[in-house]
């Protein structure tokens, strides 16, 4: 057994993780950010400053998360290695603490083969003065400037370059901003009284990467320093000149890693990765072997949940029941992309042909997916076996006809058997 650390027993124990972004070879199939290859355009545009000078204290590793390696490669590392993907990133900009310049250069860059120029840039007491410090370091002859959080390792090469392409494509834009609408109930409170509740709709959690055209980024900073303004981020720099900046839809999992289930459960998949592939490797009569993950860590009202292949997560109300987990398969890209409607994706004659699975590669991309839950919602782990035969609003429907969590997953063991289920069928529910 992989020795996996319970955060809720040990909460100060804190393992340095090993999980690999991207080195799974899926073939014809498989993701294209898949071996990351480093690579410059003739004329680049765009410059990057990934921020690293937090401390990390929520973190509760001495030294901060920037260096905590992940698979033998720093955190901050596989941040870099993302932008030094891009073609049109022609310089990386590293802001971090000063007196830790060549500590962060001789273990995070120097061991790696970048091919895109890697400068280092002293942090300030506050993001914006690090921010600020990075884009001194920017040349003129760049004309897009785009900011990055060191700490959100998940962050792909494509959705730097959709980003940086959403700028360059919309002449009236003055920049554009990666987020994700907001999934919570949200509440006006004044004087801890609740005076409305909002709709959420028109609300986006805001991430990283934020990409801005670098003469109003400019501007924007020498404005903010002139008036004694401290933003909440670098988007509202320009918010705040009256710019304009596109909403990017990115990814649940492009998370920033703060605290240390952010990285428990990414260890967690790679420990079971590598006791499956070893098994493979080493057993004739496993020889080929592969299975799906999917797992969870409930502190309070927070959810972690990690998953690899198609084994799903729920959170379930009243109300709805929702999908947290994206499934690696054929189908679901092609959802994605809008080949494929949900129904149709359900009844494909390829629906169970998976691109990510744990033990068919020495390491493996898990997906980490962070929310809020509430006193009396239910969450449901199961493997494809049971949504292979019964929908989602058939799991609904049962879990709202009552009963303990025990017999709530015997009602839909039995419906799945009762269809005819040829796979094996794994349900796991609790209610907070």
């Amino acid at each position: 057994m992989p020795n996996i650390i319970d955060p809720v027993t040990e909460p100060s124990v804190l393992r340095e993780p090993s999980f690999c972004m991207d080195e799974l070879d899926f073939d014809a199939l498989s993701s294209p950010l898949l071996q990351l290859q480093g690579k410059v355009d003739k004329k680049p545009q765009t410059a990057a400053i990934i921020l690293a000078g937090g401390t990390g204290e929520r973190f509760g590793k001495e030294g901060g998360k920037q260096l905590v390696e992940i698979a033998g490669k720093p955190i901050l590392t596989w941040s870099a290695e993302a932008f030094d993907a891009v073609g049109d990133v022609g310089l990386i900009v590293i802001v971090c603490p000063e007196e830790r310049m060549h500590e962060y250069l001789s273990r995070a860059i120097d061991p790696f083969p970048f091919v895109t120029p890697v400068v280092l840039a002293p942090s300030g007491a506050i993001r914006q003065e690090s921010a600020f410090s990075g884009l001194e370091m920017v040349g003129d002859e760049y004309e897009y400037v785009v900011l990055h959080d060191g700490a959100r390792p998940l962050v792909s090469p494509d959705l730097i370059e959709h980003t940086i392409n959403m700028v360059k494509g919309n002449f009236d834009a003055d920049g554009a901003i990666v987020a994700h609408p907001a999934v919570d109930t949200l509440k006006v409170v004044e004087d801890g009284v609740v005076v409305g509740t909002p709709d959420r709709s028109v609300f986006w959690n805001a991430q990283t990467p934020q990409v801005f055209r670098a003469g109003i980024y400019r501007r924007a900073h020498a404005s903010a320093l002139s008036d004694g303004f401290v933003g909440t981020d670098d988007s509202s720099l320009i918010e705040r000149l009256g710019g304009k900046v596109l909403i990017v839809e990115g990814k649940r999992d492009n998370i920033k890693l703060t605290v240390p289930e952010d990285y428990l459960l990414l260890a967690a998949a790679e420990d079971a990765n590598r006791v499956v592939y070893l098994k493979a490797e080493t057993d004739r009569d496993c020889v080929g072997m592969g299975t799906t993950l999917v797992g969870m860590i409930l502190r309070g009202t927070t959810l972690w949940v990690v998953n690899v292949g198609d084994s799903r997560a729920y959170h379930i109300t009243k109300q709805a029941i929702r999908r947290i987990t994206r499934d690696h398969s054929v189908v679901e890209d092609l959802v994605a992309k809008g080949d494929l409607t949900p129904e149709q994706a359900r009844n494909h004659p390829q629906k169970n042909l998976i691109t990510r699975a744990l033990g068919t590669a020495r390491r493996v991309k898990a997906d980490l997916f962070q929310e809020t839950v509430a006193e009396g919602d239910y969450l449901l782990l199961c493997s494809d076996g049971l949504i292979n035969e019964v929908t989602d609003q058939e799991i609904h429907r049962e879990v709202l006809a009552g009963g303990t969590p025990q017999e709530i997953c015997q009602r839909l063991m039995t419906r799945t058997l009762d269809s005819g289920a040829p796979d094996n069928v794994t349900v796991v529910l609790f209610q907070l």
